[in-house]
């Protein structure tokens, strides 16, 4: 019977008129019963019908008990060894024995949730929700998401289904998502922070995540976006940084990567014919933009104007050789001779020497220069 009005079935029985009111007369019946306002005997509201003793109080949740109309609504209550208790599916809500709640559903206390779900609570937002690093099994209730790489049986037991899915029984990231120390990261960017390599990889080919940086891998340079393999010395190249990401002496020279050449104040200079450290080499230079390359005359060529020379193209320093050491064909083309620099020069064409094509040397007078 409901905790309310509880009918007494001895509504009829003749009343006792003592001019303080009806109810005197039923309960001469039933000890603390009253006329309703229906016109019947009941017990009022908060009080059950003991049969030896009248309208009792209902007793608390928790309270001791012997029958279950002692604790009130039997839809919602019984009595337990433990006392008054909240059937299956209902909750204590401060003293009320409230339904649970389903996922979704407005809720004061976690405990209205996990009477329906198991593991859920009531979100910060006042709804019943899984708590974070949960999944909702319509068998079990609330479970922890499964780390990457454990066996699962359906997506949503991975997480996050817009970054992992169950893949051959398996918790995996989705396409363009990588493990990063156990969770599914997006792939990264040229220049965008990362934590490991593969989060550039994901997004272009040939990247590695250096200091913290997607960028183009070692032996590779950047072109525009996509890392474009380095050259050696001698290999065929399209782009000076097909060479000089090799190696910064490098250039590519007419389609082969040698030793690169440097425009300074207007002239051009290179170490020619020598090997691939291109450290040493016969001298030649030209005017900036110019065809062809010429040489520079051994006559009183020495160490200060060698040093001067490997200063000219980005050296720290070098020396002197004689003879066409690095020249073993005919038809050397003289631009320079008689050169005389004090070794303080920025560039060779600063230091004195008679004047540009002004020389009488042979092809056995080729100067040379080996760099530091």
């Amino acid at each position: 019977m409901s905790r309310f009005f509880q009918p007494i079935h001895a509504a009829k029985q003749p009343s006792v008129k003592d001019g303080d009111g009806v109810s005197k007369g039923f309960e001469a019946i039933t000890s603390g019963s009253e006329c309703s306002s229906g016109g019947l005997c009941a017990c009022p509201a908060g009080t059950w019908h003991s049969t030896t003793s009248g309208c009792l109080p209902v007793k608390a949740l928790g309270e001791a008990c012997s029958v279950d109309p002692e604790c009130g609504d039997e839809t919602t209550t019984y009595c337990s060894m433990a006392g008054c208790m909240c059937r299956a599916n209902y909750v204590d809500v401060n003293g009320v024995c409230e339904p649970g709640k389903a996922l979704g559903a407005a809720c004061t206390i976690s405990a209205e949730c996990t009477a329906i779900t198991s593991g859920s609570e009531c979100s910060s937002g006042g709804l019943c929700a899984c708590p974070a690093g949960t999944w909702h099994s319509t068998t079990s209730g609330c479970l922890p998401v499964k780390a990457l790489g454990e066996a699962c049986s359906v997506d949503p037991a991975c997480g996050d289904e817009t970054t992992t899915f169950c893949s051959s029984a398996v918790c995996t990231c989705r396409a363009n998502y990588v493990d990063v120390n156990g969770a599914c990261e997006p792939g990264k960017a040229m220049g965008a922070a990362c934590t490991i390599s593969a989060e550039c990889t994901m997004v272009t080919a040939n990247t590695a995540c250096t200091s913290g940086v997607c960028a183009c891998a070692s032996g590779y340079w950047n072109n525009g976006g996509t890392c474009r393999q380095s050259v050696p010395f001698g290999g065929a190249c399209t782009y000076q940084q097909d060479c000089s990401s090799y190696d910064s002496k490098f250039g590519c020279r007419g389609g082969t990567c040698g030793c690169a050449f440097v425009a300074v104040n207007g002239y051009e200079y290179q170490l020619a014919g020598g090997d691939s450290s291109c450290l040493s080499g016969r001298v030649e230079v030209r005017l900036e933009g110019a065809a062809t390359w010429g040489q520079v005359c051994d006559d009183e060529w020495g160490d200060e104007d060698a040093a001067v020379f490997c200063r000219s193209i980005g050296r720290t320093g070098g020396t002197a050789t004689c003879c066409s050491l690095h020249w073993h064909g005919t038809g050397a083309v003289f631009h320079m001779d008689d050169v005389a620099c004090a070794g303080t020069e920025s560039h060779l064409l600063a230091c004195p020497y008679p004047g540009w094509n002004v020389e009488n040397c042979g092809d056995s007078e080729v100067a040379s220069a080996t760099c530091t």
